[in-house]
């Protein structure tokens, strides 16, 4: 049974988790708080990532989480996986003991001795696991095992609803054919790449892509066949800029990619090889893919 002061202390962190917005800073305070509630020395949070069959680690206090890997198979024999796939705690009193146990290397360095693995459950089933460790050699009592569930339990229902206002923020900001930004996402982000313009005399490119007569394709052969050229498109952006660079579907057969710190010259080579990848795909033999770019930049401190 629990004593009311762990039972005071669990709801004194319950508004700091659930009141964390981004999945990011849900974990940051579960897993930095989890130390100090329950009196151990580091602990890891794995979420299950059901399209690859892994437990992922998403976070990790109080040890070396690049040393560790970075995905456990569920059909695995670790004790994360076990855990998952029974919804059931298990505590190990020696990791050296236990053969399946995955980050032994990690673990020996760190001196770490005793384990804790409970499951992350929320309303929709078991969603990843929470472990903590010990240097100490501990045999964990049922009121920590307890309290550690309780405390995963309020880390689950966090992570959810941190996770689904994620979805709903992308979803405003996605279009939905493309997966890519749309223009109210654009003309968001516009405005802050204007002042960093501004403030830091940083040159800024535009490049606007656009497919010819979609409309009297979409009329001859159907929307759906129009809107697999129009991800086809995507694709194309998408793979032929940066990771930093916004790629946006301004809307119908309209697209812009906005290149940050890009000048013109860089910029006119950007649309060069998304012309050239735009002829290696073929789509030009039934439509007519432009691509033109212009430029945005500093001049004396003012946005020309």
């Amino acid at each position: 049974m629990l004593r009311s002061r762990d039972l005071s202390s669990l709801l004194g962190i319950a508004q700091g988790i659930v009141s964390a917005m981004s999945l990011q800073q849900v974990l940051e305070e579960i897993g930095e708080t989890a130390n100090r509630i329950l009196n151990i020395d580091a602990n890891t949070i794995r979420l299950w990532d059901r399209a690859r069959d892994t437990l992922v680690l998403k976070f990790a206090c109080g040890t070396d989480a690049e040393n560790r890997p970075r995905e456990l198979a569920v059909g695995a024999d670790s004790v994360a996986a076990r855990v998952l796939r029974t919804g059931k705690p298990i505590a190990v009193l020696d990791i050296a003991e236990e053969a399946s146990y995955p980050s032994k290397g990690v673990v020996e360095r760190e001196s770490m001795t005793s384990l804790l693995t409970v499951p992350l459950k929320a309303e929709g089933g078991v969603i990843g696991v929470f472990s903590v460790y010990s240097i100490e050699k501990r045999s964990f009592s049922e009121e920590e095992v307890e309290m550690a569930g309780l405390f995963a339990s309020l880390g689950a229902i966090a992570i959810e609803r941190a996770r689904l206002f994620e979805e709903v923020e992308r979803l405003s900001v996605t279009d939905p054919l493309t997966g890519l930004f749309n223009r109210r996402y654009f003309n968001h982000i516009m405005e802050q790449e204007k002042q960093r313009v501004k403030r830091y005399h940083k040159p800024l490119s535009l490049l606007f892509a656009d497919v010819d007569g979609l409309k009297a394709y979409n009329d001859r052969l159907g929307h759906l066949v129009g809107d697999e050229i129009l991800k086809e498109v995507a694709k194309i952006l998408r793979s032929n800029v940066r990771a930093a660079d916004v790629v946006v579907r301004y809307g119908g057969d309209e697209f812009v990619v906005l290149l940050p710190e890009t000048d013109q010259e860089e910029a006119q080579l950007v649309t060069e090889r998304i012309e050239r990848a735009v002829e290696v795909r073929g789509l030009q033999t039934k439509n007519r893919i432009q691509v033109r770019s212009s430029r945005l930049w500093t001049y004396g401190g003012q946005l020309s």
